[in-house]
């Protein structure tokens, strides 16, 4: 059902504390998700802030919102971009290939 949550909404919010990797984050931004997080760790590794969507501070509430209402505001140009950048990175970042070749090179 996650894929259908994504399919129906146009940014993707995870106001997280702190984290591992977040799985959910990276399967938003799969999708061509344009993304709202904190900058903590786990979380950051999955967002290029202002090329992909946003990072804020952990626990700023005023940020968090300001966020929002900005991607609220922002042009259909702007967040086409930020959905195609969120694909582009997870892509190349985290794609199976990707940690595949990094595990390899570790073994080896």
């Amino acid at each position: 059902q996650m894929s259908e949550a994504f399919n129906n909404s146009t940014i993707f919010v995870l106001p997280s504390y702190g984290e591992g990797l977040p799985k959910v984050l990276l399967e938003a931004a799969s999708t061509g998700l344009p993304l709202i997080t904190t900058d903590v760790p786990g979380c950051r590794d999955c967002i290029e802030n202002e090329k992909n969507g946003k990072l804020i501070k952990a626990r700023n509430f005023n940020e968090l919102k300001d966020a929002m209402e900005s991607f609220i505001y922002t042009e259909a140009n702007t967040m086409f971009e930020y959905s195609k950048e969120s694909s582009f990175i997870i892509n190349n970042k985290f794609s199976l290939d990707v940690i595949a070749e990094k595990y390899i090179s570790l073994i080896e």
